[in-house]
């Protein structure tokens, strides 16, 4: 079980802490199949075996890691029509269903989520049990900033990358990182300064993940502070990794076993959430908010 510091179970309780969503997260669903959406890395060796050869120099990018410039020469290669139509076979027609993940994430209770994840299993949990109690924003909806700004009763999950139901909003590529963030600064404005202001919880992200390692190069001197971040993954971290994080992101690494796709998360954050109610009845009796 993760060991969750004393720190972070205070910052969830007083609600104020964003929770952001990586694609592990969604992995844990499945279709009626019993098929799982794809992580970054076998989505892209998918699209590419659509592609048409020579495929070398996209192979090398992938085997390097480098999943933004294979996804960009890819979506090239393809073209807009037949990328579009492998984004919604992969993210929206196998229809996945919810996971006890989700469950466990939401009743963290707080005000923000916000997820990389284009796909709609959490938007589509959230809808079926709690449509009154939550808003879904995409990051080009102009009013995101409004809800980032709600009452206490505000229970927010920004789409930080669009949504599947809106593909060319869709950001995947470093062409469409660096067009929305040209074209809504605002959004990216809003989104430092909840890094600023929040404790960051990062599930379902790898170190190598590029959508977590260009929000942390966007974003490098905000993320450094004395209050840190915490980024939870089944990874296999060097000391020298967990130490670079510290000290250039301030962000805490806390490690968990992958066994039995991932239970062990789902039952640290469940543990996270009775902590957190714990800790939330002793603030109300003592009247500290």
């Amino acid at each position: 079980m993760i060991q969750w510091p004393e720190n972070l179970i205070h910052d969830v309780a007083r609600r104020r802490c964003v929770a952001f969503l990586g694609s592990g997260i969604s992995r844990r669903s499945q279709d009626a199949s019993g098929r799982r959406p794809a992580l970054w890395k076998g989505f892209l060796e998918t699209a590419l075996g659509n592609c048409a050869n020579p495929k070398a120099e996209i192979n090398r990018l992938l085997k390097a890691g480098d999943y933004l410039t294979a996804c960009q020469l890819i979506k090239e290669r393809l073209g807009e029509h037949d990328w579009h139509d492998i984004l919604e076979k992969e993210f929206h027609t196998p229809a996945y269903g919810h996971d006890e993940i989700h469950q466990a994430i939401f009743d963290l209770d707080l005000p923000i989520v916000a997820t990389t994840n284009i796909d709609q299993i959490y938007d589509k949990f959230l809808t079926s049990n709690y449509a009154g109690a939550t808003t879904i924003k995409p990051y080009h909806d102009d009013s995101v900033g409004r809800y980032i700004k709600g009452d206490a009763n505000t229970r927010l999950l920004i789409k930080v990358h669009g949504s599947v139901d809106n593909l060319d909003k869709t950001v995947f590529t470093r062409e469409q990182y660096a067009r929305a963030r040209s074209a809504y600064p605002e959004f990216y404005s809003l989104l430092s300064s909840l890094i600023d202001t929040q404790t960051f919880l990062f599930l379902g992200y790898s170190l190598a993940d590029p959508d977590i390692n260009v929000l942390l190069e966007d974003n490098a001197r905000r993320f450094k502070s004395p209050r840190p971040h915490y980024l939870i993954t089944s990874d296999r971290v060097s000391n020298d990794m967990i130490k670079m994080f510290s000290r250039n992101y301030s962000i805490k690494v806390l490690r968990y076993s992958n066994t039995k796709e991932h239970q062990e998360l789902v039952e640290s954050i469940d543990e996270l959430a009775k902590k957190v109610a714990i800790e939330r009845n002793e603030m109300a009796a003592r009247m500290v908010w």
